[in-house]
């Protein structure tokens, strides 16, 4: 029998909550007005995280990023994939103050440090754009390092996805296994583990894919953070 997402409702503590039951890497803090859907693996949503104006400010940094087809890390590196339709771009950190502020806030949830965080990716859906099923995470406990790379090697933990806009139809986030979906809403932060409590392991649960959008273009920004330092 599929397994219910757990809802958990809105978490209203005047101060910081930090959810410790699982690990240090996979704690989230200062977690007020946020909806849970589920605890293991942990999914949540925070309406209004980035508020109209700052979007606004965020959005014209963005305008002018160009972008290609969008790839996939697999086990033996990156290229393009045909589950994943869509254009993206990787933002260095440090290119654009508005969205470091963004990650750094995500970082926070995370009670990780920034340095934790992939080059955030600017995606772009255009009708028919859509991501397969897919987990973020990598099966074998470390993402694709590339020779050159000199950081460790290192799994993806924790994903957050910062809905840009939502004047298009479909492009929803769905969890299939938890039998969730995540509808998206211009400032919206979705995020969750990828990885199962104090371990590299991918969570089974933890599956999700971005549906067709039917009419518009869905923007995102996906901020991934591993479990050591990738800056």
């Amino acid at each position: 029998m599929r397994k219910k997402a757990e809802y958990r409702g809105v978490v209203t503590a005047k101060g910081s909550t930090r959810l410790t039951h699982d690990s240090q890497e996979t704690a989230l803090s200062d977690l007020r007005g946020a909806r849970l859907y589920s605890i293991g693996p942990l999914v949540a949503t925070l309406d209004e995280f980035v508020g109209e104006a700052e979007l606004h400010g965020l959005m014209m940094g963005l305008s002018s990023i160009r972008q290609a087809a969008a790839q996939v890390t697999g086990v033996m590196g990156q290229g393009v994939d045909p589950r994943r339709v869509a254009d993206s771009a990787k933002i260095p950190h440090g290119s654009l103050p508005v969205l470091d502020a963004v990650a750094t806030r995500i970082a926070k949830i995370f009670g990780l440090p920034v340095s934790h965080c992939e080059s955030p990716e600017l995606i772009s859906y255009g009708v028919g754009g859509l991501f397969k099923r897919h987990f973020d995470a990598a099966l074998g406990g470390a993402m694709y390092k590339a020779p050159a790379d000199a950081a460790e090697h290192s799994q993806r933990v924790l994903t957050a996805i910062l809905y840009l806009n939502d004047e298009f139809a479909g492009g929803e986030t769905v969890f299939p296994r938890l039998d969730l979906t995540l509808r998206p809403k211009a400032g919206r932060l979705a995020l969750w583990q990828n990885t199962k409590a104090g371990d590299v392991a991918v969570h089974p649960l933890s599956m999700h894919e971005g549906r067709p959008v039917q009419s518009g273009q869905k923007q995102i920004v996906s901020f991934w953070f591993r479990n050591k330092p990738v800056q």
